[in-house]
């Protein structure tokens, strides 16, 4: 039975969750219907845990309190991953500095933002509530007074707010502020981490498959920062070069802590970990028992490639030798491409080798997601013996 109002937030921002709650009870809606838990400031989970997730998976409504700090939060990401992919209205709440156009991750600008500075967005909160809940409205005076409330509690909430990553250095912002956009940043912010001045396309690119970013031009990056003097671009052996100009470089990394952290931010709205994805899918029941007997062949073979192409048959083939070493027989072998397929579509995997043709024939997995696989205390363990145990079979002698 869905009778709860899950609030997803991060800890730092347990007070505007609470202004919340304290808007709900006071125009009616119940106190004990809404489920608000704050999370571990730094932590990294490998799985939500058990109540969190049935109180998100039996809720009515999920509310959502993005900030820069929500979406640096792996913990908060694989919440955001749950409200994604449930059939479950959610109402997304959004700090100042979270717009459509920063939005990123499962939690991105198809949502509409709703803000606490707005009385019609607060109306439109509690209107999606009540509905949901039948809950008998207040009278108009009552619910004025509540939203009057509330905006002035956020409004004085925002004024000593202890947001390190709005307010660091404004001054840099201002004296940076030619570049504008994330494709700028996220080089740049290559640059700094390795302490170049030269880069070629070829290695931003390895770099950013190496570190699961995506949607980044890096052509227009280089275009964009030569345009405005920041450097030159050349031309070597079909790879593009970027060369950042000297005081330019020099001014960077005197600054560089303070400039790297908001560089960061860009690298970190495009930046989708597939084994986050993965925790994601998995706590939503999105793999039947063919890609779990796909993940358990992965793991006792050690597999960080497949095979595409004509090198599907040898994969399958050494699937089928796996299953008779494991006394299994399952449709795994059949169900082979069709598994490969999931994991590319869900960027698991990404291509490592290619035909003569340009077309892949190899796929690896990424980073995180291999890593996570084969952790010592990897979460799914004991299910996919479960389903492995399913498809065993006796041996007639």
């Amino acid at each position: 039975m869905r009778d709860k109002v899950f609030i997803s937030h991060r800890s730092v921002d347990k007070d505007v969750a609470d202004m919340l709650l304290d808007f709900f009870t006071a125009t009616g809606i119940p106190q004990d219907v809404v489920f608000c838990s704050s999370l571990p400031g730094n932590d990294v989970k490998c799985k939500i845990s058990e109540e969190i997730k049935q109180a998100i998976l039996s809720s009515a409504v999920n509310i959502v309190i993005l900030s820069n700090e929500y979406y640096n939060s792996v913990y908060c990401l694989n919440e955001a991953g749950v409200v994604w992919f449930i059939d479950t209205p959610a109402i997304v709440i959004a700090m100042p500095e979270i717009t459509p156009n920063n939005m990123h991750g499962f939690l991105n600008d198809e949502y509409k933002l709703r803000y606490l500075d707005n009385d019609n967005d607060i109306s439109a909160i509690y209107d999606q509530i009540a509905d949901s809940f039948s809950v008998v409205a207040p009278t108009a005076t009552k619910l004025t007074y509540a939203i009057s409330k509330l905006k002035t509690r956020y409004d004085n909430f925002l004024k000593t707010r202890n947001n390190t990553k709005m307010g660091a250095n404004v001054q840099e912002k201002i004296k940076y502020d030619e570049i504008t956009t994330d494709d700028e940043r996220v080089v740049l912010y290559y640059l700094l981490s390795n302490n170049v001045r030269k880069v070629s396309d070829k290695d931003v690119e390895k770099w950013l498959l190496e570190n699961e970013i995506y949607n980044i031009n890096i052509a227009n990056a280089f275009d964009l920062l030569s345009a405005v003097g920041w450097g030159i671009i050349t031309a070597e052996e079909n790879a593009l070069i970027f060369e950042i100009e000297i005081s330019h470089f020099r001014s960077l990394s005197k600054t560089s802590t303070e400039i790297t952290n908001l560089l960061q931010e860009a690298m970190i709205r495009h930046c989708r970990l597939s084994k986050d994805w993965f925790i994601a899918m998995w706590d939503t029941s999105q793999f039947d028992e063919s890609d779990m007997l796909f993940i358990s062949y992965t793991r006792d073979e050690n597999v960080f490639s497949y095979g595409s192409r004509w090198k599907a048959e040898l994969e399958v083939e050494s699937i089928k030798n796996w299953q008779a070493k494991n006394s299994i027989e399952s449709p795994l072998p059949n169900d082979y491409e069709k598994c490969l397929n999931k994991f590319i579509e869900n960027s698991f995997v990404y291509a490592s080798s290619w035909t003569s043709h340009g077309n892949p024939r190899e796929y690896a997995l990424h980073k995180s997601i291999k890593e996570f696989f084969f952790s010592s205390d990897f979460p799914y363990a004991n299910e996919l013996e479960t389903v492995k145990v399913r498809y065993y079979f006796e041996l007639p002698f």
